[in-house]
């Protein structure tokens, strides 16, 4: 993975991930909007890496998001928002619910008995 050779191309990624725009962290590293845009096509999986590190880092939030919904009377403003909000983060980072089925296969095992392959030649000639 390419990771970023100075300073301020560093500063530039931290701004990203701190929510200002492109244009406005370029803007910030004194780079031309344009440099901004290719920086983060040249560094892409670093920058891939540090959102995901950031979803990791506010895993636990969503999760207490989520269990604390379980004991809610459902009268906070914006509870649904914000659980559908946590599942999203926890989907993100790869804690997905899992559905699990139980499939049961009944009968006994069948034995099938054919006939050798010579005695299936001869009887059809």
């Amino acid at each position: 993975m390419k990771e970023p050779q100075n300073e301020t191309q560093i500063q530039f990624f931290n701004l990203l991930l701190d929510g200002a725009s492109p244009a406005k962290a370029a803007e910030e590293c004194k780079y031309a909007r344009q440099t901004g845009y290719d920086l983060i096509k040249k560094y892409k999986e670093y920058y891939l890496d540090m959102v995901q590190g950031k979803l990791a880092l506010h895993g636990a939030k969503a999760a207490n998001v989520v269990i604390g919904a379980m004991g809610s009377d459902g009268k906070v403003i914006n509870e649904k928002l914000h659980v559908a909000v946590a599942q999203d983060v926890l989907d993100r980072i790869g804690l997905i619910k899992q559905d699990r089925v139980n499939i049961q296969v009944e009968g006994g095992a069948g034995i099938v008995f054919l006939p050798k392959k010579d005695d299936v030649a001869k009887d059809a000639d």
